[in-house]
């Protein structure tokens, strides 16, 4: 039991690190690999259900708009249902923002289903 809850720990320490990594270099293509089909985005302030190739246009386009300088993970967690969530601090020439993500599913399966990006007012 011990070596599965290592090996699933590894697992979705090593997801949240592509993910920080795609994030880190405004890459949009890279990013889309851990969308679900449907992906719920909130984009300071333009919320709407893409399908993952649109969600992939539509990230592209806030990266083109604000190259990422700095980004850190702030906080992470799971609920009881598997799914988990990560907090964020993105840095770019535009502006500080705070990011939220909400992924689902299990194992290698757990995908991306929401991402929000609002403006760091603090």
């Amino acid at each position: 039991m011990k070596t599965l809850f290592t090996s699933l720990f590894i697992f979705i320490f090593a997801l949240n690190s592509n993910i920080t990594d795609a994030i880190l270099s405004s890459d949009a293509k890279q990013l889309s690999a851990f969308f679900h089909t449907t992906v719920e985005l909130d984009i300071l302030g333009e919320e709407a259900s893409y399908s993952k190739t649109q969600a992939e246009q539509v990230i592209k386009r806030f990266f083109s708009n604000y190259p990422v300088e700095t980004y850190k993970v702030i906080h992470t967690g799971k609920a009881k249902d598997g799914s988990s969530f990560e907090i964020g601090s993105l840095t770019s020439k535009g502006g500080q923002f705070r990011t939220h993500m909400l992924l689902k599913g299990t194992g290698a399966n757990q995908k991306i289903h929401e991402l929000r990006v609002e403006a760091d007012n603090e």
